[in-house]
């Protein structure tokens, strides 16, 4: 062979020798055809596929994807129309042969794009699954020759699928931790050790290399670093930012020291990330579970600031931009348009619904914007007074371009964070939720709630009458943990939204009425506004007076006219209002019973306080099914939950008895004659005997729901458990026969035992820390003692002595802290508990009496004096109206306990003289002295009592405190009752009025439930 191409190898360029030349060169392209085929195997097709370009190249030239459906399908040796499973062996050798490690990243690249372009049906996602077969062979096979960057550029690509395979991810993000293979880091040479030793002869030349390609670098990438390090290490900040989102959008958590080591990574690099970058790094962050630290937070904020910064330019520029553009077209419509608006508009045409960036004009899109301050909110970072501005300028730039679920979760956010608003800002929020409030969902509803009542945004009628349209179609799909904080916002945006408002609207159309009023007043003015000239004569000044006159009527006519008007629109729209109110109320309410078994224990509580602000009144057939599911749930409730129930329960119970008692008094103090057929009275709340037994049966369930929850009273704070105590004498729990009973009888309910117990360990818990030298917040102040004397003295029980001892001496302790409210409750409960203080406390109790009368004379005083300064001053005195009520709450309690101290009840005699001083004090003249002789009746047991008059004053006469008859002051007989035996439940049987007349303040806990 050698001899037969010797002539053709040394004559190779002679003209004659051409033929020769042709048949050499068909002779070795057959060999090496024949030999590549031998060696691997393969079929004709692989042939052909040889002289074909790189898969690359030809994926770049797919227009859509199912061109490159077909093309994968081709590569792996698989006709479209076959089975996916056809191509399982040898295909994915085929698939294998001809194709590179970047034809693998190509192939994903390609996909996303043309998934992200598609329609993104049913037939677009079966074309996009069976894709990925012939995808995922490829990268399988390619994976170990892969880059870091080729590994996040198919991470990145894969986020943007949504029918990839989350365990691909994990593996992919796993690789990026791994170091290399021994022989790759082997294969590279190893930088020098130390910079100031010079290098070897053969790593010199590289590294002299690498030194002007690392200086053409952008300043945003980290220097190149050792080829032996993870895969991490080696990305560019942006490419890590990205993959770090990838893994969030199908909330793939890696393992700590992934996440570490990324953290790290991306601390340095932050300011060279853009604005979309930063927000959706936090994002990712806060949905993979990551809490930044303070030190990488405090470098996130100044990156964003400055973000920021530019975006405020830029929205500024566009907004500019845009107005310039839009004045040659319509001056008037860009003069008309808020500077609100036009930013908005320009944000929304600059930031393109997501894809805005600091590339991109440095604008970002609402989405981004929301979500930054969502991600802050979720991990409680509140950033500096810098960011916060602007965060929220750029938020209010972009409020009118935003999506409705774009603004609840911004509404969401700023609840969580507690952000403070602007004026401008408020109006804004206000008026874009005023327009987007209908196209609300269900769930968007409740954060938008929140945030406008939690901020104080206090929105008009008109906001408030399309939220209760908005929210009526809605309330089915409104989930039972949003149902109670749903009604409790509407409540604090109004807390008469829901209320009985037949009084307001007689007051309204009393003022529709009385519109005349003002007209007329408005003549006087409009006739000394005429110029004043002297008549020429009499005849003129005649006519000149009565155009006058007659301009004036017409003005005032048109002007009562408007009036009118405007009041009969607004009295239509407030009536329009309390109409929508009411039903949905209602429907609301059904709705609550319909889903009481999906409520948890908590949410049934808190749905019951929300029902007790709102001031509904409830049949006893839903207050039972509540307490049957507070009763089924017991065992899971918390104590805090359980007392504000109770308390709720109470509040509910309240309402009712006060709208029963409303609905009686106008036929009870009708002054007109009876018509032909009269209305019969309303029925008592419990009249019927199904009413009776619905009642019975909802105290059985509520003692036991105390009974269960005996074990957990010592959990309660001191403000729940005397709430909790108020709220179980309100309803009235203990059987009328065991009232008035002595607590050492074997009838006693466990519920009562424990609630003695507690309160009495707190009470001696106060006492010591009140002993101590050292203030302290566990001490029961002054008005939780107060209202636990009045609660204790309502549930109709005798505590036992070591109970009424304790509660003395911890009053005593603090009977400086006691005001006159507190102290008129404190003299009540002892009244109706017979409690005989010793001599040296009720000396105490007296003189801070007349020390907080004489504060209150004091205060009296400086108002009057003030009112004489101003000109206003009366003969009669100045008691301001508070200074008067308290005064009189404690006159009456001071009243009924000096009748009982002439009764023979108390270890102490209180004169008579001491309470004509506490009368005066108070400023008490006429409506007092009415009230101190059915006070002191209803104190002796029902016993008439008869009082002296002088200087108008009425006082308890005083004497002796034995039967029959007895010596008065100034020698006058007075007639005294019997006492008869059994002292205490004739006394109690009396004290129902004391009850009615119970002095305001002293059931706060139980009314601070129906106000919120």
């Amino acid at each position: 062979m050698r001899a037969s191409l010797l002539p053709c190898s040394q004559a190779r360029h002679a003209p004659q020798h051409h033929h020769e030349r042709l048949a050499c060169s068909e002779r070795r392209s057959v060999a090496v055809r024949a030999v590549s085929a031998s060696i691997h195997n393969a079929s004709p097709a692989v042939t052909r596929r040889a002289s074909k370009s790189p898969l690359a190249t030809r994926l770049s030239k797919c227009a859509d994807l199912a061109s490159i459906h077909a093309l994968l399908l081709e590569e792996a040796g698989r006709a479209p129309q076959d089975a996916p499973g056809v191509a399982s062996g040898p295909g994915r050798t085929q698939l294998v042969a001809g194709t590179r490690p970047s034809d693998a990243v190509a192939a994903f690249r390609h996909l996303s794009v043309s998934w992200s372009s598609s329609a993104q049906g049913p037939l677009d996602a079966a074309l996009l699954a069976d894709a990925l077969r012939p995808a995922y062979a490829l990268l399988n096979a390619h994976l170990p020759a892969l880059q870091p960057r080729e590994v996040a550029a198919i991470i990145t690509s894969l986020a943007g699928l949504r029918s990839a395979s989350p365990e691909v991810l994990r593996r992919l993000a796993d690789s990026l931790l791994r170091r290399p293979a021994a022989a790759a880091a082997a294969a590279a040479p190893p930088p020098p050790l130390n910079p100031t030793f010079p290098a070897p002869p053969e790593a010199a030349a590289p590294a002299a290399a690498a030194l002007p390609a690392a200086a053409q670098s952008p300043p945003s990438q980290p220097p190149p670093a050792s080829s032996s390090a993870p895969g991490l290490t080696r990305l560019t900040v942006p490419e890590l930012a990205a993959v770090v989102a990838a893994l969030a959008a199908f909330n793939l958590r890696p393992g700590d020291a992934w996440l570490g080591l990324a953290m790290s990574s991306l601390q340095l690099g932050l300011p060279g990330l853009s604005g979309p970058q930063l927000t959706g790094l936090l994002w990712a962050l806060v949905q993979l579970g990551v809490r930044p630290t303070s030190p990488w937070l405090a470098l996130y904020e100044q990156a964003l600031s400055d973000c920021l910064d530019r975006h405020m330019a830029a929205a500024a520029a566009a907004a500019a931009a845009a107005k310039q553009r839009r004045r040659p077209r319509s001056v008037q419509q860009s003069r008309a348009a808020p500077p609100a608006a036009e930013a908005s508009a320009a944000a929304a045409d600059g930031g393109g619904g997501g894809s805005g960036g600091g590339g991109g004009g440095g604008l970002m899109s609402c989405e981004e914007l929301v979500r930054v301050v969502s991600a802050a909110a979720e991990v409680g970072f509140q950033p500096g007074e810098r960011c916060r501005g602007l965060l929220l300028g750029s938020l209010g730039g972009v409020l009118g371009a935003m999506q409705p679920h774009e603004v609840a979760g911004l509404a969401w956010a700023m609840t969580r964070l507690g952000w403070r608003v602007d004026a401008a800002w408020r109006d804004t929020f206000m008026q874009v939720t005023s327009s987007q409030l209908p196209k609300l969902r269900a769930a968007d509803l409740a954060p938008v709630l929140a945030f406008v009542a939690g901020a104080g945004l206090a929105p008009d009628r008109a906001w408030l009458r399309r939220c209760l349209q908005a929210s009526s179609h809605h309330l089915n799909q409104v989930s039972p943990r949003d149902l109670p904080y749903l009604l409790m916002d509407l409540t604090h945006l109004d807390p008469q939204l829901f209320k009985d408002r037949k009084g307001k609207a007689a007051a309204a159309a009393g003022a529709a009425a009385a519109a005349d009023a003002p007209a007329a007043a408005e003549i006087g003015p409009l006739q000394e506004s005429e110029p004043e000239s002297e008549p020429e004569s009499g005849a003129l000044a005649v006519e000149a007076g009565a155009g006058a006159v007659q301009q004036g009527g017409e003005a005032a006519g048109g002007m009562r006219g408007r009036v009118k008007g405007k009041a009969g629109e607004e009295a239509e729209a407030e009536g329009e209002l309390e109409a929508l109110a009411a039903s949905w109320l209602r429907r609301y309410l059904q709705l609550c019973r319909e889903k009481l078994s999906r409520f948890t224990a908590a949410g049934v509580a808190r749905m019951m306080v929300a029902v007790a602000r709102a001031g509904g009144r409830l049949d006893d057939r839903w207050l039972q099914a509540a307490c049957a599911a507070l009763a089924s749930k017991s065992d899971v409730l918390a104590p805090t939950d359980m007392a504000d129930a109770l308390t709720a329960l109470a509040a509910l119970r309240r309402q009712a008895l006060q709208t029963t008692r409303r609905g009686r008094q106008p036929a009870e103090t009708a002054a007109a004659p009876a018509p032909a057929a009269p209305a019969p009275a309303p029925a008592p709340v419990c009249g019927s005997p199904s009413e009776g037994r619905a009642s019975r049966e909802q105290r059985q369930l509520l003692e036991s729901l105390l009974a269960g929850a005996a074990t957990k009273l010592s959990l309660l704070p001191d403000e729940r458990l005397v709430g909790l105590v108020a709220a179980v004498a309100e309803l009235e729990l203990l059987p009328p026969g065991d009232r008035g009973r002595g607590t050492q009888t074997q009838t006693q309910p466990v519920w009562l035992t424990a609630l003695l117990d507690k309160t009495l360990v707190r009470l001696e818990r106060s006492c010591a820390v009140a002993a101590s030298a050292v203030p302290s917040a566990a001490a029961l102040s002054p008005r939780l003692l107060s209202e636990l004397l009045v609660a204790v003295a309502k549930l109709g029980v005798v505590p036992p002595r070591r109970w009424v001892g304790a509660f003395l001496e911890a009053a005593g302790r603090q009977m400086g802290g006691f005001d006159a409210g507190c102290l008129a409750g404190l003299m009540w409960g002892l009244v109706v508990l017979q409690v005989r203080p010793p001599a040296p406390w009720t000396r105490a109790l007296l003189e801070r009496v007349n020390c907080c009368l004489g504060e209150g004379e004091g205060k009296s005083d400086r108002g009057r004096g003030r009112e004489r300064g101003r000109g206003h001053g009366r003969a009669g005195g100045g008691v301001s109206a508070s200074a008067r009520v308290a005064g009189r709450d404690l006159a009456r309690a001071l009243a009924l306990l000096g009748a009982g101290d002439q009764a023979g009840d108390l270890g102490v005699r209180v004169p008579g003289e001491e309470v004509s001083e506490a009368l005066g004090r108070a400023g008490v003249g006429v409506g007092l002295p009415r009230l101190l002789p059915a006070a002191a009746a209803a104190a002796s047991g029902g016993a008439a009592v008869e009082v002296e008059v002088e200087g108008g004053v009425r006082r308890a006469a005083a004497g002796s405190g034995g039967e029959g008859e007895g010596e008065g002051e100034g020698g006058r007989r007075v007639r005294r009752a019997r006492r008869p035996y059994g002292y205490l439940p004739r006394r109690r049987s009396a004290a129902s009025a004391l009850l009615r007349r119970t002095p305001p303040g002293v059931t706060a806990s139980v009314a601070s439930v129906a106000s919120g």
